[in-house]
């Protein structure tokens, strides 16, 4: 069933990133919005998820959420296949590791420009807890 599955998913995520405790965690998933259990069951769970990106619904989200130990989560749910102007949006990264930080820019190849509401670009800096 569906929801055997699902836990089999949300099980097999938490032993992966248990097992990795002093790295840092991009989480890829549907959908992180409107279902809470990934937020619940994984993200909320470990202090080394430093980002997640979703889609599922049509916006732009990004919210942030703690680990038990203190580490933080920038979680972003950006979906753009709603986009009746037809400009090809996309989401990109750009992780500066030396620094602890990374960007993130909305930008649309057919229009060739980048979008600047806060939503569509910014910066956030990785915070891990220390796992030791």
């Amino acid at each position: 069933t569906c929801s055997k599955k699902f836990s089999e998913a949300v099980n097999f995520m938490n032993r992966i990133i248990y097992s990795y405790p002093d790295r840092k965690v991009i989480l890829a998933t549907h959908d992180i919005w409107e279902s809470s259990e990934i937020r619940n069951q994984v993200i909320k769970r470990h202090d080394n998820i430093v980002l997640t990106n979703a889609g599922h619904i049509c916006r732009e989200k990004h919210f942030i959420e703690n680990g038990p130990g203190g580490g933080v989560s920038n979680n972003f749910v950006v979906d753009y296949q709603c986009d009746k102007t037809e400009i090809m949006l996309l989401r990109f990264y750009v992780f500066k590791p030396l620094e602890d930080k990374v960007f993130f820019y909305t930008y649309s190849p057919i229009t060739n420009e980048f979008e600047v509401d806060e939503s569509s670009q910014g910066s956030f800096d990785l915070v891990q807890s220390d796992p030791f």
